[in-house]
């Protein structure tokens, strides 16, 4: 009987201390750099069928394939990359426009 008691307390102590250190290994939150670093993304609220998709609105309604009503869902907005501007200067060592076909060398 004593023994039994003793294996009890011995099994509840490693279950005690076990949840307690996993409570500590998973509970943790992550750093500040780590969440300034994901920019926040610009959402705007759409809407669209749950069997078409490809069907997206602005406002709430019907979808016009099959009459469901659309739910909402938030879409990422993508920022366009600035656009490159080509200068009309030649690139420096560039002796310029050459007209007509290149000399063919033998």
């Amino acid at each position: 009987m004593k023994a039994n008691f003793i294996y009890s307390l011995v099994i509840a102590l490693g279950l005690f201390f076990a949840g307690s250190s996993f409570n500590v290994v998973y509970s943790q939150k992550p750093h500040k750099s780590a969440e300034k670093a994901t920019p926040a993304k610009e959402c705007v609220v759409k809407y669209t069928c749950v069997m078409h998709p490809k069907v997206m609105m602005d406002k709430p309604g019907k979808c016009p394939q099959c009459g469901m009503k659309l739910v909402e869902k938030k879409v990422a907005v993508k920022k366009e990359a600035p656009k490159k501007i080509k200068s009309t200067k030649p690139e420096k060592g560039h002796k310029g426009y050459m007209p007509g076909p290149l000399p063919h060398s033998k």
